[in-house]
């Protein structure tokens, strides 16, 4: 799988920098991949002082720069459940880049290691079909077991269905590795930004 790192991140920044200053940002760095080179999903979050401020992820094939560029934005400023983040607050905010590996199906259900493994969850229920997904720092993050980690899935995905074991059974489970890396807003500007540089906005 393709490992996060910290350019990652800072593009990231660089984005969301050039759409809240107005600035526009040059074409991306070399990410040492070729430049049509897919991820099989792909997470990107922002917090400050340890307090989540925005994130946004998908797990579907998307090609690595498009994808940063797209989640950069999508994460800060058009999730629902947080406020978007203003020019002001960049001074503040961490981000973290997660590449995620192809999945893994498992034997069983409970056929993994909460923390070290990420999960994807199909259940086919009757005609309706539910499907999910968890990265591992997000189930640690929650103290999540197994069980809870397989019920907010379900639930997020819409399942309004009886919890249980059985249930559980009835679940395509699938796990797949994360390689996470993150960057402080201060560090991009010191060691990647005048370097990438930013060109002027047309009229």
């Amino acid at each position: 799988m393709l490992l996060a790192n910290r350019r990652m991140a800072a593009y990231c920044f660089h984005i969301l920098e050039g759409r809240l200053k107005e600035w526009q940002p040059l074409p991306p760095p070399d990410f040492d991949v070729p430049e049509q080179h897919f991820v099989p999903g792909m997470f990107v979050g922002y917090t400050a002082e340890g307090t989540q401020l925005g994130c946004y992820g998908r797990y579907a094939p998307i090609n690595l720069r498009d994808g940063l560029a797209e989640f950069a934005l999508a994460a800060a400023l058009d999730h629902p459940s947080f406020e978007p983040v203003t020019g002001d607050e960049l001074s503040l905010l961490r981000c973290t880049v997660t590449t995620l590996s192809d999945t893994t199906l498992l034997a069983t259900w409970d056929d993994w290691d909460v923390g070290d493994l990420g999960v994807h969850v199909t259940l086919r229920h009757g005609d309706a079909v539910f499907s999910g997904w968890l990265p591992p720092d997000i189930m640690l993050k929650f103290c999540l077991g197994r069980h809870q980690a397989l019920n907010k899935i379900l639930l997020d995905a819409g399942y309004r269905g009886p919890l249980s074991l059985d249930v559980y059974k009835q679940c395509e489970v699938r796990s797949f590795e994360a390689s996470e890396e993150s960057i402080e807003y201060g560090d991009y500007v010191l060691e990647f930004r005048d370097q990438w540089g930013f060109g002027l906005l047309q009229a």
